[in-house]
């Protein structure tokens, strides 16, 4: 699993670890500018939800996923609930929430 640290930031002369985005945070409670839970729609363990048309997501590769935000957050995503958290979600958000997703077992 990635790490919740990701640069060094110079403070007072000294290097700082700074924080980057918890993908399991935002996956499983939103990002607090837009972005609802991957879990609203996905399932509670990112199964899928053929009742909505929400597919699995667990286990998915990261590459697969950040392509996906992608192409919602872009004019050809035609998805309203996807674009609104695809373009809520900040390129390091994006990829926190799909590395997450990917570590995590794949749905049966």
């Amino acid at each position: 699993m990635h790490s919740k640290f990701r640069l060094l930031v110079p403070v007072f002369g000294l290097l700082v670890m700074a924080a980057g985005p918890d993908g399991q945070v935002i996956a499983h409670s939103g990002n607090g500018n837009g972005a609802m839970a991957c879990t609203t729609c996905h399932g509670q363990n990112f199964q899928g939800n053929t009742s909505v048309g929400a597919p699995a997501l667990a286990g998915l590769p990261a590459t697969n996923i950040v392509a996906r935000l992608r192409h919602y957050a872009g004019p050809n995503g035609h998805n309203a609930m996807m674009r609104q958290v695809a373009t809520a979600l900040s390129p390091d958000e994006r990829h926190a929430v799909a590395a997450y997703l990917a570590s995590l077992p794949r749905s049966r």
